[in-house]
């Protein structure tokens, strides 16, 4: 599967993911973290990283093919418009 790349501050939709698959995909825990925003949630990896260093080589390469693996997990929702105050889009229930 393509990942799309696009700016980590540019909003283009939203994705959802069940608990249960991205823990058993090796997360140490899923965060609801709604403070933050509504719906949100943190992934923490099974690689922490050191503050303010660089991880070593081997777990970086580690930690990009986590989330390779885990982008799987997820269903990706498009907003067809970016600049309306609210979800105008499809329906955010995960289809089983």
């Amino acid at each position: 599967m393509a990942v799309a790349k696009v700016p980590v501050s540019q909003y283009h939709g939203l994705a959802s993911g069940l608990v249960g698959a991205i823990m058993d995909s090796g997360a140490r825990a899923v965060l609801d973290t709604p403070h933050i925003f509504p719906g949100h949630a943190d992934i923490i990896t099974p690689y922490p990283s050191p503050k303010d260093e660089p991880p070593p080589a081997e777990e970086t390469k580690a930690l990009q093919e986590f989330c390779e693996a885990l982008v799987e997990h997820f269903h990706y929702f498009a907003d067809p418009n970016k600049a309306a105050e609210g979800w105008e889009g499809p329906p955010l229930a995960r289809a089983s």
